[in-house]
């Protein structure tokens, strides 16, 4: 896999795990489903690292800290926000880094 598809893949993991815990939170959605899923994301997630490279480190840490605020015996709203923030500025920069329409992107466009 690419570094660009690495990327794109962890952006909608990161994205998915956000609009998963946004549910949780506004209790539409069970506490340890919601941890589960997010488990397996995560791993999925700590496998893209090597080919997505260092920006898409912070979305992984990201979940791994909502994985573990969900986990905890007593859910600690502190944590779970100041994680969930994290997570949605980690979306905003994978955002930035796979958008078709980045000026990056259209600099590669014109000198390929």
């Amino acid at each position: 896999m690419d570094t660009y598809e690495a990327r794109r893949r962890m952006y909608d993991l990161a994205r998915q795990a956000l609009e998963l815990l946004d549910e949780c939170l506004r209790d539409e959605r069970n506490l340890s489903k919601t941890a589960t899923d997010l488990r397996n994301m995560e791993l999925e997630a700590r496998a893209l690292l090597a080919d997505a490279g260092y920006p898409a480190e912070s979305a992984w840490r990201s979940m791994q800290r909502v994985l573990l605020a969900l986990q905890a015996p007593q859910l600690d709203s502190h944590l779970v926000h100041e994680a969930r923030s994290e997570l949605r500025d980690a979306v905003e920069t994978l955002a930035s880094l796979t958008s078709a329409t980045s000026e990056r992107d259209s600099d590669f466009r014109i000198i390929g």
